[in-house]
């Protein structure tokens, strides 16, 4: 009875069972890679603690020419708001909790939370259009985060770079291209 048991076991280790696990394979240049899961696509939380962004947008579109943002809007250990840059300058700011808020108004007025949980992106895009992501965080827990193929022409995109780039300029912060 015994032999009978050790050899279902083996067998099932060894036969059809053991082919069906997904492994992820090197990605090839062009690849698409799809890691999304069901994340919920509405946010009910309006106080937003801290978020993170990097993307592309374009900086003049007669020119097609683009930027990249790298943006964290986050509290230091003093429990200021910090408002910083980390691709082009390497800056940051203190600011006030107002650019919270305008930061919410524009992730409701472009329905990010839609694309929470969204992990697709593909390989060896050139770079306006390789990977951004986005992640915000919520008083209540809740949380956005996204990883998707970069399009300087989002609108989202845009939204987000005039809108930071003013608060640096108000603040008395002007980041060079």
């Amino acid at each position: 009875m015994i032999i009978i048991i050790l050899i279902s076991a083996l067998s099932a280790c060894t036969g059809k069972g053991g082919s069906d696990i997904k492994r992820d394979e090197e990605i090839q240049c062009g690849g698409t890679v799809e890691r999304s899961f069901d994340a919920p696509k509405v946010i009910n939380s309006k106080d937003l603690t801290s978020m993170e962004t990097e993307f592309f947008y374009m900086t003049d579109d007669e020119n097609y020419d683009y930027d990249c943002l790298r943006i964290k809007l986050e509290r230091n250990q003093n429990n200021e708001l910090i408002l910083s840059e980390k691709d082009s300058c390497d800056t940051g700011i203190k600011v006030g909790e107002e650019v919270l808020g305008g930061a919410q108004e524009l992730i409701e007025k472009f329905n990010l939370s839609a694309l929470n949980g969204t992990d697709k992106h593909t390989s060896a895009l050139p770079p306006p259009y390789s990977p951004v992501f986005f992640k915000a965080e919520y008083a209540s827990g809740e949380r956005i985060y996204f990883y998707v193929d970069g399009n300087p022409e989002e609108l989202w995109c845009k939204g987000l770079a005039e809108y930071f780039l003013n608060i640096f300029e108000e603040y008395g912060e002007t980041l060079t291209e």
